[in-house]
């Protein structure tokens, strides 16, 4: 199953706090759930298939075939996944998700929605009947044994566990319009924590392994806990946003990332708070996962039904029409179609109409005090597009340069490359578009 892989910008800026942006990558696929195991993606599909890719997303291949007990979400710890659905399934790959056993579980009737693990011990929660319910395993995931819970109506959607604060936190709902909130300092017992008066349904809880966690859920919900899970609080951002969100993840270099409805996602820091952005890109639909990759990056998948694949094909449709397209001398990547003699790959690479000359948005070049610094606007969206900046002091030979993002706003990006004042007292500067996956 081919599911191309788009670069996608959270553009989670905290002016205040100067929180750095966040970007992600869409994951075209149509995955209900998603997890890295070590080098590889392992995701759960609508129709109830797990799947891998070992490409960062760009590939999956099924290696679980969807059976009669429906999956539900998909989570995992370095090799081991676990996968755990209705009626109390639990089925786990001890090699990357390549394949897989089921695990021995107690069955009930209602449903198991998420797991988490400290080292070989895991936790599963959901609902057994009308009430919460948790399972325990001390042995990777093999095989599980319930928890002792409160006799609570309800459904717990999201658990996590934070190394500091020694504590499991699992969240959900009163089967209601309320949240229900767990602890458990060995997952084996738990107890009920009084959500804030008011907080709706939560959907997911991730911590920071520091003691701080963050829950999110329905309507935008938003709450905080600095004392790993004990007692939570209201977030003055939480319902910013009208979207349900309905998961979040930590980030050792971003923080919290939260996904949700309409591809609303939220970035959160402990000294920052919450910053809202909608996706830029075309088409629409809803974030129900976020993993990371090994940078820290996130990788978001949902039902992406309406999600657009942005090509240099695709402006060209845009901007010529008939025979023009046919016509590689107008239309073609090499093609100059207006009088600011731009090729039209620059003008598709820097989001510039084909036809109108132009003499604003162009790459530019400050000087400092030690330094050249080459700045560059681009649209967020070119997954298909390669950018090189190179630099010569003589025009005989051009070195590449590594461009850094430095910002983003709306759909736009700004970048720059720095290179060291030149002892000649000259230096020049392009920027090379090839067409081709994107180094970003």
């Amino acid at each position: 199953m081919k599911s191309p892989i788009h670069r996608l910008l959270l553009a989670l800026l905290a002016a205040c706090f100067g929180v750095a942006a966040v970007r992600a990558s869409v994951v075209q696929a149509d995955l209900t759930a998603l997890a890295r195991a070590n080098s590889a993606l392992v995701g759960l599909t609508s129709a109830g298939s797990l799947q891998r890719s070992t490409d960062g997303g760009s590939s999956f291949t099924t290696t679980r075939a969807a059976g009669s007990t429906a999956l539900l979400n998909v989570v995992a710890a370095a090799d081991v996944v676990i996968a755990v659905g209705d009626a109390g399934l639990v089925v786990r790959s001890a090699n990357g998700g390549q394949t897989w056993t089921e695990a021995t579980s107690p069955a009930f009737t209602g449903a198991l929605h998420d797991a988490a693990a400290n080292g070989t011990f895991w936790v599963a929660v959901g609902r057994s009947n009308l009430n919460v319910t948790a399972l325990w395993s001390d042995n990777g995931g093999t095989s599980w044994t319930s928890a002792t819970v409160p006799a609570l109506a309800g459904t717990l959607r999201g658990v996590t566990y934070d190394a500091s604060a020694g504590r499991w936190t699992a969240v959900g709902t009163d089967g209601i319009f309320g949240a229900r909130i767990l602890t458990s300092t060995d997952g084996k017992t738990w107890v009920a924590v009084t959500p804030p008066v008011g907080t709706a349904s939560l959907t997911d809880v991730a911590a920071n392994g520091q003691g701080s966690l963050l829950a999110v859920g329905e309507g935008g919900a938003l709450l905080t806990s600095g004392n790993g899970g004990l007692t939570f609080s209201t977030d003055a951002n939480s319902g910013l946003v009208n979207e349900d969100l309905n998961v979040v993840v930590f980030s050792p270099t971003a923080g919290w990332i939260a996904g949700g409805d309409s591809l609303v996602q939220v970035g959160y820091t402990a000294v920052g708070g919450a910053v809202i952005a909608q996706a830029p890109v075309p088409g629409g639909g809803d974030i129900v996962a976020v993993a990371l990759d090994a940078s820290g990056a996130a990788l978001l998948a949902g039902n992406f039904a309406d999600y657009q694949t942005i090509s240099f094909a695709a402006w060209q449709a845009e901007n010529f029409a008939g025979g023009e397209l046919q016509d590689p001398n107008i239309s073609g990547p090499a093609a100059v179609a207006s009088a600011d003699g731009l090729p039209n790959l620059l003008k598709y690479a820097l989001g510039l109409p084909a036809k109108t000359p132009v003499a604003s948005g162009l790459p530019g070049v400050a000087v400092s005090e030690t330094h050249y610094v080459y700045t560059y606007t681009r649209p967020a969206e070119r997954p298909d597009l390669t950018y090189v900046v190179e630099v010569s002091t003589g025009f005989a030979e051009w070195s590449a340069i590594t461009p850094e993002f430095v910002s983003a706003q709306g759909t736009t990006e700004t970048w720059r490359a720095i290179y060291p004042l030149s002892s000649s007292g000259q230096a020049f500067f392009r920027l090379r578009v090839q067409r081709g996956t994107a180094d970003r």
